[in-house]
């Protein structure tokens, strides 16, 4: 499995995120209440511009929760693939305490099988 890959590209993706967030951001008016919020307006001629950079942006967001998901996913079953092999190659029973794919908490028992 890819899952360096994969987790590298979400780090990638977050950096990427920051930094078009942060252009996007600039074509705002910030003007902030008492110092307790902080509000944005769009100058007219920039509105349609920033609804499309925000738009790009929500865009990525989603796409980054369906790649975390999948990776969250594939990573949990080679976890259980890794623990397999430990139990196979040395012969040994396994339990480990983990949360499955809902975030419950767990445990996996693995027995090993006698070579015969």
């Amino acid at each position: 499995m890819d899952l360096d890959d994969r987790f590298n590209a979400i780090l990638e993706m977050a950096t990427m995120y920051r930094t078009l967030r942060t252009q996007a951001m600039s074509l705002l008016k910030v003007e902030s209440n008492n110092g307790t919020a902080v509000v944005g307006s769009a100058d007219k001629e920039n509105e349609a511009l920033i609804k499309a950079e925000f738009a790009s942006l929500d865009n990525m967001i989603g796409q980054s929760l369906e790649i975390s998901d999948d990776l969250r996913k594939d990573a949990y079953h080679a976890m259980i693939r890794c623990v397999e092999c430990i139990v196979e190659y040395f012969q040994r029973d396994q339990k480990i305490e983990t949360v499955d794919l809902d975030g419950k908490p767990q445990v996996i028992e693995l027995k090993a099988t006698p070579k015969k």
